[in-house]
């Protein structure tokens, strides 16, 4: 991804019109719509708007893609992208072009975006040098390849019925984490976790997708994943059918490994025994890939259930967007002690709220630590896609959290410790933190996800 987001600024920057102030505007536009800065681009964009000032029609395109990138326009994304080969032509675009009708599974348009892109290769109109060009028509074969692989497989779908539209929220006694009894390939009811901080479809352990029957793609080798530490193998495999409550998904990847390993077995015994119940407990993770084909949903914390609305709410569709998608993650954006950060929304995560140590190091001032607790105060920090243990971090002291402006509950507990180390972010600079589960069910009774229109909203 980030190859990618280079050559496109680099194309952007060679066809600026202006200079001075105008080209200041468009690079630092760029720089901040290309980091994965959602709010402060729009922010941005805003005041450029309100003293008059203009973007290059390029860089007011590409703005336009990343929005509507982060606020999952597919549909919007490609429209923007074809608007600027319209003026221009980049081989980053192209490529952007070709996996978007892919994800899109729209495969003859994907196709045609290769041979557009090969066009302009043999044109060359950028005088690129032979050896790139040799090098950037290999990667239109490897496209085609994946396009090829991708159309033989079945076809992702999903289809709502009039059955009931709620499942039970049944909550771990070890981690406090909801979780779901959910229905595959027509029979295997079994224990879910609705995970944001999975950035896949689904991640299965092993056993259970021996169980339930789980496909092995047939062009697939083993893969080494490294989780918690621990290499391990694992497979993709496809999923016939997922029946959550009133709404049936079909033909769906899954990430299939050993959960087992999930467990540092370097760890004391007591330590590794609750971990291993806490993994006996959950063994499916469902991703943010799915969530987003499900598009909408409510934790009804009052009754204990979670239910996916029959309808959409036309007054929550005008709402400004408060949530981001930005390479399969899910972000949103709070407030601590009056100080704006961007935080990773992670269900799978049982605590409140986590500063990331740089994000605290610059604002230090103004976020005091409380001192009643340990400077360092060391823990084992249980999600659960992972396992750390002896991690050091800080309690900050009657911290004032608000979201969307209203302050939050004032026994939600912010810790600061080290997020990089914690997960393997693509993107370090954009993680200031991360909110989790417990601070999900702080903000009300009924608190809906809805990815349709990219909202957080507190219900009850």
């Amino acid at each position: 991804m980030a190859r990618k987001t280079i050559l496109t600024i680099t194309f952007i920057l060679t066809f600026f019109n202006g200079f001075g102030y105008a080209q200041t505007n468009d690079i630092k536009m760029q720089n901040i719509a290309a980091a994965g800065n959602y709010f402060e681009a729009k922010d941005y964009h805003s005041h450029l708007k309100a003293w008059g000032d203009t973007l290059s029609s390029l860089t007011n395109l590409l703005y336009k893609v990343n929005m509507s990138v982060y606020e999952n326009r597919p549909d919007s994304v490609v429209y923007y992208l074809e608007e600027i080969l319209k003026q221009a032509q980049s081989f980053g675009f192209y490529h952007r072009l070709c996996d978007l009708y892919v994800q899109l599974q729209d495969y003859p348009k994907a196709f045609s975006a290769c041979n557009r892109a090969r066009t302009y290769l043999q044109e060359n109109p950028d005088s690129i040098c032979e050896t790139t060009l040799q090098k950037w028509a290999g990667y239109i074969v490897d496209w085609e390849n994946r396009i090829r692989q991708t159309e033989n497989k079945p076809v992702i779908k999903i289809l709502r019925g009039n059955t009931e539209n709620f499942l039970p929220i049944i909550e771990d006694k070890e981690s406090s984490l909801p979780y779901n009894e959910v229905i595959y390939n027509n029979g295997n009811k079994i224990k879910t976790m609705f995970d944001s901080g999975t950035p896949d479809f689904f991640c299965i352990d092993k056993e259970i997708a021996r169980q339930i029957g789980v496909r092995r793609y047939y062009d697939d080798n083993d893969t080494l994943y490294t989780v918690n530490g621990a290499v391990v193998f694992g497979y993709t495999g496809i999923l016939d059918s997922v029946q959550i409550a009133n709404i049936k998904l079909y033909n769906l990847p899954v990430n299939v490994i050993d959960m087992n390993a999930l467990s540092n077995t370097s760890i004391g015994s007591a330590q590794r025994e609750a971990f291993r119940r806490h993994y006996q407990t959950v063994k499916i993770l469902l991703g943010i890939k799915t969530i987003n084909l499900i598009g909408n949903f409510v934790w009804d914390f009052e009754n204990k259930i979670l239910y996916f609305p029959l309808s959409e709410n036309k007054a929550e569709n005008r709402k400004k967007a408060n949530l981001f998608i930005f390479e399969n993650k899910l972000y949103t954006q709070i407030e601590v002690n009056n100080i704006p950060l961007i935080t990773l929304v992670d269900t799978g995560d049982s605590e409140s709220i986590k500063l990331d140590s740089w994000f605290y190091e610059k604002n230090k001032k103004d976020i005091p630590i409380d001192t009643s607790v340990a400077e360092w105060h060391f823990s084992d920090v249980v999600m659960i896609h992972s396992i750390r243990h002896n991690v050091p971090r800080r309690l900050v002291y009657k911290p004032i959290v608000t979201f969307e402006s209203k302050k939050i509950n004032s026994s939600v507990q912010v810790w600061v410790q080290s997020l990089i180390e914690e997960r393997e972010f693509d993107n370090p600079d954009l993680v200031e933190g991360t909110i989790g589960y417990q601070f999900l069910k702080s903000l009300g009774k009924q608190i809906q996800i809805n990815l349709s229109n990219m909202r957080i909203d507190v219900l009850k």
